[in-house]
């Protein structure tokens, strides 16, 4: 990556995904919080961007009621809450979700020959290639364009 050295980086869970994520109800009952972050295997420094790709990767892969490519619209919309993305970060971001779906279907795949039995490994494969194709051949300007028509629908700023 010939940028890599100029994103902002720190130490990054590495594969924050659904099933990394515990939570409990709220004292309402009616809601859920995040009470914690487990599994942190794949820690490591690197570029904050790499994990926010990482989300936004796998929840794509949970998608039933949304296109998966609207799935960083929802990601985004409460990542900005918190930290900006600055002008580097929205430029890689798009291929560094690709790169990781890429990954994740490869390890998968290699993993699975290894050991074909264990079925988890084929999860993100059910859907993963079409997904990541769907991605990839969405112009990057369509791409963002819709991703910011969901994060103004959350009145948060994306700039």
């Amino acid at each position: 990556i010939p940028v890599q050295d100029k994103l902002e980086t720190a130490v990054i869970h590495g594969d924050f995904n659904e099933q990394n994520i515990l939570v409990r109800p709220t004292s309402s009952g009616d809601d859920y919080e995040i009470f914690s972050v487990i599994d942190f295997g794949d820690s490591q420094r690197n570029p904050v961007v790499y994990e926010l790709a990482v989300a936004i990767m796998y929840m794509m892969t949970k998608c039933s009621v949304i296109h998966p490519n609207m799935a960083g619209g929802y990601v985004l919309a409460g990542y900005l809450a918190e930290r900006k993305l600055d002008a580097l970060e929205w430029d890689v971001l798009r291929t560094c979700v690709a790169a990781r779906y890429a990954q994740s279907l490869t390890m998968g795949a290699y993993s699975y020959a290894q050991d074909p039995g264990n079925e988890y490994l084929l999860i993100t494969s059910k859907t993963g290639w079409k997904t990541l194709a769907e991605f990839w051949n969405t112009p990057k300007n369509e791409l963002y364009g819709r991703w910011n028509e969901i994060i103004d629908g959350y009145s948060t700023n994306s700039e």
